[in-house]
């Protein structure tokens, strides 16, 4: 086993550190995106008056 394969082996075995806290980083800015946009639709919604059918 020669240097290079040595590499590609030790490498293949798990996620890295910085791989990790990107898509750590990535759910929770998605997360916080979506919160704000729920929300933003929570009060929009509460401001709609109900109207009586009126068939």
């Amino acid at each position: 086993m020669n240097i290079h394969t040595a590499r590609k082996t030790r490498n293949s075995r798990g996620f890295t550190l910085v791989e990790v806290l990107v898509t750590i980083t990535i759910i929770i800015t998605l997360a916080a995106v979506i919160y704000v946009g729920m929300k933003r639709m929570r009060s929009s919604a509460d401001k709609v008056v109900p109207t009586r059918n009126s068939s």
